[in-house]
């Protein structure tokens, strides 16, 4: 690093050579995701013409499998934790060296990008080395399958709950050096800051390519999504009688449920990934079109509110296979005390999604407000008001989209509660599971808070030069946009929040005998919650300090050197 430091800085053309390499990372990273997704796409398709071939004769075949696997992680974990140290040891040691060296930026973003492509390198071979394993077992019977299936997936489950906690440093790592690294590179982010529109300009062609291959994998993927929901449907009732027919119907329908509730949430994390791309996409088309291509940036704004109203039907067709697996499947339920588990996986995916989507926003803004740095005042607010006015009528449109989809995710939870009555009983420690799950959910919007106040942060200090009263014109319409997601937001949370007092209401008569044994809980809660509200009470200290910038009526520089 030290050594070839006055190499990068006597090479003319830097800055352009290191965003090239960026895009290049981005979409080596983002073609990775992809193909991961395309594997475990083709595992979740071969796994349910699999169910009935399963474990009697390769039991010890399996059983070593999965101890590789559980091996597998008890050895990355120091791995992962040694290089996470080395990158914070390295992110301390540099950061005197930053500001004078921007050669160091591309340096680490290879470190990065090395990280990133072990860690997917990591999932790739793992659905690999699974792939074989469920392929292998086939030509079994169900009642054969009641004894080791079982087991098994308990099994498989608890590996879930164990990654986990061997992966979380790594994400908190990866995290705080994200935060770092926005203070140490502040300098450098706004010496290349002016080179970001004569960029644009070189990748205009790359971006509408690239955007126009989404659009129609969109329109292939659609009538995809509904067949598979609709084969998934048709398989539920014609299965119906001949799990009635056999002898342990309780246990084979749970594995069938499972696996269906596998799939679908394969689904709704696959539509994330596209919806994430065509976000990403349409990002950059944001501050190209601004210069060049309005009526351009137009049309691709009516592209995505087409292709919301192509997915719609998606989401309802398995909305409706969920709503039809759990009438065919509710004799069975009573019996089989592990669907309360599952349920809690189902809807784990669900929030994850949600959190998902405003992360994903959050850091879609992020660059149109720091191109904006420098702008002339009248030329921004000419171009820019109608941008966001288009992009807020795009989200409030797809709030109203997956509006339906949760709805028919609430009822589904209060019919649980009506039809898992005695499974709830029995199963005490459902409740813990649920308090794990909602931590995470705090967890997650406590991030979405803190990652909104670093957003907001360099859309304050970058307008330094301009005065008070200009920036007011530039800020207005986007504080407008922002309420008015709110709102929309409101409406969409509002009806979560009405199913869940229901359930609350309904569980109050059927969990009597459950909470009287289950008094502990409650000291444990507080322990879980606690850092949520430790998390929300520092935002709100941080939250006044951000208020203070932006209402105050002193010069920028004035301001900046108070602080």
């Amino acid at each position: 690093m030290f050594v070839s430091a006055p190499v990068f800085q006597s090479i003319s053309g830097v800055f352009v050579a290191l965003i090239l390499v960026l895009a290049l990372v981005l979409q080596s990273v983002s073609g990775l995701i992809v193909a991961s997704m395309f594997v475990l796409a083709s595992v979740f398709q071969s796994v349910p013409g699999l169910i009935v071939a399963s474990m009697f004769v390769f039991p010890p075949v399996f059983q070593c499998a999965l101890g590789l696997i559980d091996v597998s992680m008890f050895v990355l974990e120091p791995v992962f934790r040694c290089i996470s140290g080395v990158l914070v040891a390295s992110m301390f040691v540099l950061a005197p060296v930053f500001p004078s060296i921007p050669g160091l930026l591309l340096a680490s973003m290879f470190v990065l990008a090395l990280v990133f492509q072990f860690i997917s390198g990591v999932l790739v071979v793992s659905m690999f080395v699974l792939a074989p394993v469920f392929q292998s077992l086939s030509g079994l019977i169900v009642e054969s399958m009641m004894f080791v299936f079982t087991p098994v997936f308990q099994f498989v489950s608890g590996l879930r709950v164990e990654s986990m906690f061997v992966f979380a440093p790594v994400f908190q790592t990866v995290l705080g050096l994200v935060v770092e690294s926005m203070f140490v590179c502040k300098p450098v982010f706004q010496f290349v800051s002016s080179l970001i529109v004569g960029s644009m300009f070189v990748f205009v062609s790359v971006f509408q390519s690239v955007f126009g291959v989404l659009v129609a994998s969109m329109l292939v993927l659609a009538p995809v999504f509904q067949s598979v929901s609709g084969m998934l449907e048709v398989s539920m009732f014609v299965s119906a009688p001949v799990f009635q027919s056999i002898s342990g119907v309780p246990v084979a329908s749970s594995l069938v449920l499972s696996l269906v509730f596998q799939c679908v949430s394969g689904l709704i994390v696959a539509s994330m990934f596209v919806l994430a791309s065509v976000f990403q996409s349409v990002s950059g088309l944001i501050v190209a079109s601004m210069f060049v291509f309005t009526p351009v940036f137009q049309c691709v704004l009516g592209l995505i509110v087409v292709s919301m109203f192509v997915l719609e039907p998606v989401f309802r067709c398995i909305s409706g296979v969920l709503d039809a697996s759990m009438f065919v499947l509710a004799p069975a339920f009573p019996s089989v005390p592990g669907l309360v588990l599952a349920s809690v996986f189902v809807l784990a995916p669900v929030f994850q999604f949600i959190s998902g989507v405003l992360v994903v926003s959050m850091f879609v803004g992020e660059p149109v407000f720091q191109s904006l740095s420098g702008l002339m005042v009248k030329s921004a607010m000419s171009v820019f008001a109608p941008v966001f006015q288009c992009v807020s009528c795009v989200i409030v449109a797809s709030m109203f989209v997956l509006k339906p989809f949760f709805q028919s995710i609430s009822g589904l939870i209060v019919a649980l509660m009506f039809v898992l009555a005695p499974v709830f009983q029995s199963v005490a420690g459902g409740l813990v599971a649920s308090m794990f799950v909602l931590a995470s959910v705090f967890q997650s919007v406590s991030g979405v808070l803190v990652v909104s106040m670093f957003v907001l942060a360099p859309v304050i200090h970058s307008v330094s030069g301009l005065t008070l009263v200009s920036m007011m014109f530039v800020v207005t319409p986007v504080f407008q946009c922002v309420s008015a997601l709110s709102v929309a937001s409101t409406f969409v949370l509002a009806s979560v929040f009405q199913s869940v007092s229901g359930i609350i209401v309904v569980s109050m008569f059927v969990f009597t005998p459950v909470f009287q044994c289950v008094s502990s809980l409650i000291v444990e809660s507080i322990f879980v919650l606690a850092p949520v509200f430790q998390t929300v009470l520092g935002l709100t200290v941080e939250s006044m300090f951000v208020d203070v910038v932006s209402n105050s009526t002193l010069p920028f520089d004035f301001v900046n050197s108070s602080i």
